[in-house]
């Protein structure tokens, strides 16, 4: 009998981060083809659609979009400009900013969404039972939780731009207040 193969990470590693990429990238193809609307504009778009009252931090849905905060803030610059989105302060915290989808932007979103969900079901919904899609949730959520960098907390509030973390950060470990290893700076 062979002995039995040790697991290797690196291809499982591997193998999920090349799914989601194909997976991705043929869903945003298919909708760009159709509609015109890119990938990022779409995820930005659906993530807000899909948050209870169309807001969202910029910080936070930069990050779920995995742009820098500066492309992030590029990007909202020009669904603005299309009046897709809006930016409002966030009541609950005075520096921060909320983007908010328009009627527009909802209208955009539902155009898209008639190309977005049967691409989903061509490329994900078809080949998996609905047993192996419940499973599949369960583990990518896992996945996504456990690998969700913790904000940083400075003051008692969260901060999750590397450009805000850094400059505070080091200042406060060049006056003795804050041990790096503690908290290292994230990358921008």
């Amino acid at each position: 009998m062979p002995a039995k193969r040790s697991r290797d990470l690196s291809t499982t590693c591997g193998l999920l981060i090349e799914a989601a990429s194909y997976l991705q990238r043929g869903m945003h193809d298919d909708v760009e083809r159709a509609t015109g609307l890119s990938g990022a504009w779409l995820e930005v778009l659906l993530r807000l659609h899909r948050t209870p009252g169309g807001a969202m931090r910029i910080n936070e849905i930069a990050a779920q979009v995995t742009l820098p905060a500066s492309s992030f803030s590029r990007l909202a610059d020009r669904m603005e400009e299309e009046g897709l989105v809006e930016r409002h302060p966030d009541p609950r915290h005075r520096r921060a900013t909320l983007l908010h989808v328009t009627s527009a932007g909802e209208q955009r979103f539902a155009e898209a969404w008639k190309v977005l969900e049967p691409s989903q079901q061509t490329r994900l919904g078809k080949l998996l039972s609905g047993d192996e899609l419940d499973i599949l949730e369960k583990i990518t959520r896992k996945l996504r939780d456990a690998n969700r960098p913790p904000p940083v907390r400075i003051g008692g509030q969260p901060l999750t731009d590397p450009q805000r973390i850094r400059p505070i950060l080091a200042e406060r470990v060049a006056a003795g207040q804050h041990d790096p290893g503690q908290h290292p700076v994230p990358d921008a």
